[in-house]
């Protein structure tokens, strides 16, 4: 996103339907694919398996500080002011645009001239922030980022409207959003961040906020509000809202009305029903991603009813609850270009519901968790034929056996197990010989990885086996294998 702020992504290569964060996300996957950048940590549970942080090797981070700080294109501070990189006699002679600190120091900023601040571009403060300089110093800045406004003083951001040329802003745990965001006629990037803030601590949007025309992205973390009554429909390019909490049904309308609206990761309140959601997309042509989480409990989904789901939606994750019925609409015909589906049921999985599972064309990652109660054991069947491009499972693996038979899934990679109770007796899925392109299986309980391993011995690629808490303390490379 930070990319996107600086203008390094650049609009001329872009096909029609297709938005610079996809461009961007692009390029990091071939710098990846050429090894120039390394992915640094897997999530284990994250379902469709997304790079959410990468890394350089210690001699290409040693080139590139070296580079970037002879070229005055950024630097690292320590808390006393001084350099990070070892080069700072040659950063002395030019005028930093980007400049990262951990903590401000007031002695810094002091001894720093303020024709310096004026020409910044770029400023990331990571930890505290007591008191930095004037929002006016600053002429041309693109990208601010301050990583802990728990101790700024409130009035601070008073002035925010006089970054004239933001684009990219991420606030954590401030006390309030002034009206004068709406001068911010550039921001592309808004995030707000509030789960250090006490819960019942509300941030409030203010009404300037729909006068962001070029905003594209909001993501909010914590108890961040959308008032009532904010017209969100003038907003012409807004794709993205993560995060954001819809506890009205005129709340709901209004991002309804959001035209160009892309991806909406939201949480429910209010007596608000997930169904509801799909009727007030229609307007949303470009719709690919929908995430739900409930904030008052299991849902119940209507069974017959067949709501007018966004015919491109890519994305469907509602795994928070169980749903107490298979949804109709989870079908080839409606769903042609789903990619990643989570859902959770509470009632058995009848043959029917999972031959439609089966038979999503688009459908590479799949989290499918069933609820059951022990001692009803019931027999799963994956047969050959479905399920051909499916590429990462999540699995539940509680009463229900999953059994695959010869053919079964054969494009898949990645199996993710876990356990609905702690010590229960364990069920392996039967016939995991079968996944002929398996090479990765994740497990929640390390004592299971024994019992796992020797059910994988006939398996002809001899996949990884890996519990979470190896994923947690290891950033990336191999994982142990079946052989040691």
């Amino acid at each position: 996103m930070l990319q996107i702020a600086e203008g390094f992504f650049t609009e001329k290569p872009r096909s029609a339907g297709t938005t610079l964060r996809e461009i961007g996300n692009c390029y990091f996957g071939e710098l990846i694919n050429r090894s120039l950048i390394q992915p640094a940590m897997y999530y284990g549970r994250d379902l469709d398996a997304s790079v959410l942080a990468c890394q350089v090797h210690d001699m290409v981070l040693e080139l590139v500080n070296q580079l970037s700080v002879e070229n005055g294109f950024a630097t690292r501070l320590l808390l006393n002011g001084k350099q990070v990189d070892p080069h700072a006699f040659d950063a002395e002679k030019k005028t930093m645009r980007r400049i990262c600190l951990h903590e401000f120091n007031k002695s810094y900023a002091a001894r720093e001239a303020r024709e310096q601040w004026s020409k910044l571009r770029s400023l990331i403060i990571f930890g505290k922030v007591y008191s930095i300089p004037h929002l006016s110093t600053f002429h041309v800045l693109r990208v601010l980022q301050l990583d802990d406004c728990i101790d700024l003083d409130e009035t601070y951001f008073d002035d925010l409207g006089k970054l004239r040329h933001l684009r990219f802003l991420r606030l954590v745990d401030c006390s309030r959003v002034p009206e004068s965001i709406g001068k911010l006629e550039f921001l592309e990037i808004l995030e707000l961040d509030m789960t250090a803030r006490n819960f019942m601590h509300k941030l409030i949007l203010p009404m300037s906020f729909v006068k962001l025309q070029k905003l594209v992205r909001l993501v909010v973390t914590g108890n961040v509000i959308l008032p009532d009554g904010l017209p969100l429909g003038v907003m012409k390019s807004l794709q993205e809202l993560i995060g954001i909490c819809i506890h009205s049904a005129e709340v709901l309308k209004e991002i309804g009305d959001l035209k160009e609206l892309r991806v909406l990761r939201t949480r429910l309140r209010g007596g608000i029903v997930p169904e509801s959601i799909f009727m007030c997309l229609h307007k949303c042509t470009n719709f690919k991603e929908l995430d739900i989480i409930t904030m008052e409990g299991p849902l119940s989904w209507s069974l017959d009813s067949e709501p007018r789901v966004p015919s491109g939606l890519q994305r469907f994750v509602y795994s928070d609850t169980p749903m107490t019925g298979f949804p109709r609409w989870i079908n080839s015909s409606m769903l042609p270009f789903l990619t990643t589906l989570a859902i959770k049921l509470s009632e058995t999985l009848q043959p029917q519901y999972l031959e439609k599972l089966a038979e999503l064309p688009s459908l590479r990652f799949l989290l499918l968790w069933l609820w059951r109660y022990p001692g009803l054991q019931q027999d799963l069947i994956i047969t050959s034929g479905g399920f051909r491009f499916l590429r990462h499972l999540h699995i539940l693996v509680s009463s229900v056996v999953y059994v695959f038979q010869p053919g079964a899934m054969p494009e898949l990679q990645k199996l993710c197990l876990y356990f609905a109770v702690a010590g229960q007796e364990l069920v392996i899925p039967s016939g995991l010989e079968n996944l002929q392109s398996l090479r990765h299986v994740i497990i929640d309980d390390p004592e299971a990885k024994t019992f796992l391993r020797e059910a994988l011995m006939e398996n002809p690629n001899r996949p990884i086996v890996d519990d979470y808490s190896m994923l947690r303390s290891t950033p990336h490379g191999r994982r142990d294998a079946l052989d040691g």
